[in-house]
């Protein structure tokens, strides 16, 4: 396998696992399956690992460096990411409204501009951390294998590649809606 396909497929699952938290993507009647999953996640940022550090040239102690700061990171992207979509359902509970309450829509669009400066926040402290143990140009690289990862990630699931994301995006009907619609073009 080609590093480029294996660091696709090793993206896409990623991804795939770590776009929510664990706890929120199991019932508590699945727990074998959450442990699998867990594993797998392990192995897939081991290789992910692997390949960013083999692509940027790092020392072993390096890229352990870099993997604590990614994961130092990763759980602050996720908690922002849990207060996104808690805003967004906010947001469908108030247009859902015959007349939706405008002081409440006021406040919620502050917040959703509020979580917008965190994220900034959030990603010009990342970059100064990774700044510590990278060059300026190796985190360019490594921003840009995350936007290659993250297209390739969305070209397989838009044909229909990744079950999972087929249900996290509307099910069945949905995506036999995006297959048709892309088919049309």
């Amino acid at each position: 396998m080609t590093t480029s396909r294996a660091l696709v497929l090793a993206g896409a699952l990623l991804l795939a696992v770590s776009s929510t938290p664990l706890s929120a993507q199991r019932t508590p009647d699945e727990p074998r399956e959450g442990h699998d999953r867990s594993r797998l996640e392990e192995r897939i940022r081991a290789r992910m690992g692997e390949i960013i550090q083999h692509r940027l040239g790092l020392t072993e102690e390096d890229a352990e460096e870099l993997s604590a700061i990614a994961r130092e990171y990763e759980g602050r992207r996720h908690a922002l990411a849990r207060e996104e979509k808690e805003a967004r359902d906010r947001a469908e509970a108030l247009l859902a409204a015959e007349t939706p309450d405008d002081s409440a829509s006021a406040a919620l669009l502050e917040h959703f501009v509020a979580l917008r400066l965190r994220e900034a926040e959030l990603v010009r402290e990342e970059l100064a951390r990774l700044q510590e143990v990278l060059t300026p140009g190796q985190v360019l690289q490594l921003y840009e294998l995350r936007v290659e990862i993250g297209r390739r990630i969305r070209a397989i699931r838009n044909r229909g590649g990744d079950d999972e994301g087929r249900r996290r995006s509307g099910g069945e009907a949905s995506d036999h809606r995006q297959r048709g619609g892309a088919a049309e073009r």
